[in-house]
């Protein structure tokens, strides 16, 4: 029985109408060795209540899968199974859209203190524009066809690339596989620049151009807001896995 918020990292997929089971892991026994909880979020989009919970969060409607991940971290932490800073969500190829989505949520990104994102499927509006990746025609049935303005303006709601904020991130893993069709390698990287690029305007713009003036109150606390801005746009901590080999090879 647990007692009291314990580190947790929850698994979390939606997509496809796959079932996201709760397997025996090897990697998960040393982590329920040092009193880390594991979960599963069964979002829809999955197919673990049949094929109306798949449908529930396909093309248009994918944002509820979104929604069912923060309703599942808030569980977590409303049950005292966790704390806020405690949380580690984990997601791979498809399930990393719905997890890049939720990071750039500022209030649900606060609540975690660590993401893992295995060959996530995070820029879905370039990917699903290039008829040349091998399941772009294949998987308008599942995210739109983006030549729809419809389809085209709900994905990039959905991009977690096109949507990164200015707020606090958590510490990231991020894997990616050279050979990986499905999610070119590209995807993960871009995403990754995108976020520490973000920084840099608030830097530039700080004393460029200014001359030396008399410290008032007012300067002081435009100084003092300058400072929180460079700080609130700090890299976040990245490790950044890349391998030689296909999509399977960068995923566990």
């Amino acid at each position: 029985r647990v007692r009291g918020p314990q580190p947790c990292l929850l698994h979390v997929y939606g997509a496809y109408g796959s079932c996201l089971s709760a397997d025996f892991r090897p990697e998960n026994v040393v982590l329920l060795q040092r009193g880390w909880t594991i979960a599963w979020a069964h979002v829809r989009g999955g197919g673990e209540r049949g094929r109306s919970w798949h449908s529930a969060a396909r093309q248009l409607k994918k944002a509820q899968s979104i929604v069912d991940l923060a309703d599942a971290s808030n569980f977590l932490v409303a049950r005292g199974l966790v704390a806020p800073g405690m949380l580690c969500i984990k997601a791979s190829s498809a399930g990393g859209l719905t997890l890049g989505a939720l990071l750039n949520s500022p209030r649900a990104a606060a609540l975690l203190g660590a993401a893992v994102l295995e060959v996530p499927f995070v820029d879905i509006l370039t990917g699903m524009r290039d008829p040349t990746l091998p399941l772009t025609i294949h998987e308008f049935a599942e995210w739109g066809d983006p030549s729809e303005a419809e389809h085209e303006a709900n994905l990039k709601s959905l991009s977690p690339y096109e949507n990164i904020g200015n707020h606090r991130y958590p510490p990231l893993y991020l894997s990616c596989a050279l050979e990986d069709s499905r999610v070119p390698p590209w995807m993960p990287l871009k995403f990754l620049a995108r976020l520490r690029a973000r920084r840099l305007p608030a830097k530039a713009m700080v004393g460029v151009g200014r001359r030396r003036r008399p410290r008032t109150a007012s300067s002081q606390r435009t100084s003092h807001d300058a400072t929180e801005q460079e700080q609130h746009l700090e890299d976040p901590s990245v490790l950044l896995h890349c391998t030689g080999g296909g999509h399977s090879g960068a995923a566990d």
